[in-house]
């Protein structure tokens, strides 16, 4: 396989753009710079999903890809006003014959905490769903919280 090298991205070092215009477009994550000096190759990075949070009229919703998860691999507790997920994707099992050209893929666990404010109703009506990688949770407002329509009454003479 001539076409293929060995690449590891957890020790390679960021290359400096080659003119100014590049650097306006490159992503920047200060901390990428220092993963070589926290992680080897025995130590793998953790995997940290991403979560989009949108408030609507009627509730709080949770977004977050997780390819690769299965329902017993993720544990959503609601503690207080306090929401936690956690969870873990193992790596796929390693044969001694096999050789690797590029690893990629992370693997480990993550937890994400969020505090919910008040007027979330964190009773059972909190709902998990786990659709084709995307981990959506709903956190619905309790009834006294929601917004509601004031009827405006009209009359004759003015109430002062």
């Amino acid at each position: 396989m001539p076409n293929l090298f060995v690449r590891n991205l957890r020790a390679e070092q960021p290359q400096a753009p080659a003119n100014r215009d590049q650097v306006r477009w490159l992503p920047w994550d200060p901390f990428r710079q220092m993963v070589p000096f926290l992680t080897s190759e025995d130590q793998p990075q953790h995997f940290l999903p991403d979560f989009d949070v949108r408030e609507t009229p009627e509730d709080f919703v949770f977004r977050a890809d997780v390819p690769g998860f299965n329902e017993q691999d993720l544990e959503i507790t609601m503690i207080g006003n306090r929401l936690t997920i956690i969870g873990k994707r193992e790596p796929d099992p390693e044969n001694a014959a096999d050789i690797h050209y590029v690893r990629e893929r992370v693997y480990g666990g993550f937890s994400r905490a969020f505090t919910m404010p008040e007027g979330t109703d964190c009773s059972d009506t909190i709902r998990a769903e786990l659709a084709r990688g995307v981990l959506t949770l709903s956190l619905p407002k309790r009834p006294e919280v929601q917004p509601r329509k004031i009827p405006v009454q009209v009359s004759e003479t003015p109430t002062s």
